[in-house]
């Protein structure tokens, strides 16, 4: 592991207080701050905003990103798109994984007593809408 360098990092929740959300990914400085000490934090460096290792997923040097078709409606993927969005994680599958998560905590924030159906659909990088 790399301590003291630059590391990307994907927030696993919400921080209203500073206008990020579950799932945006930085760029930080990863520290470890005593020598014989487990205690890491990562520190944005423009704004000095630090992270601790339970708020955020540590990417790799090779993440990049992904971006998704969101359907939503009772027929699922054969519902309307309603739009797309963007995830950085180190392979498709995991992306995958990550955004359902992301759309469905988003969902159960904004409407709790609804249930609504959903599907995500990955889009290629050769096509063009």
């Amino acid at each position: 592991m790399k301590f003291n360098g630059k590391c990307k990092i994907r927030l696993l929740r919400d921080f209203p207080a500073i206008n990020l959300r579950m799932g945006d990914s930085l760029t930080v400085y990863k520290y470890k701050y005593k020598k014989c000490s487990d205690e890491i934090t990562y520190v944005h460096p423009r704004t000095y905003l630090r992270f601790t290792p339970e708020d955020v997923k540590e990417l790799s040097d090779d993440a990049k990103e992904y971006e998704f078709k969101v359907f939503m409606g009772p027929d699922g993927i054969d519902g309307p798109c309603l739009g797309k969005m963007c995830v950085t994680e180190n392979s498709a599958d995991e992306a995958y994984n990550v955004m359902l998560d992301i759309i469905g905590c988003r969902l159960a924030e904004a409407f709790p007593e609804l249930d609504i159906p959903y599907s995500i659909e990955l889009v290629e990088e050769s096509e063009d809408e």
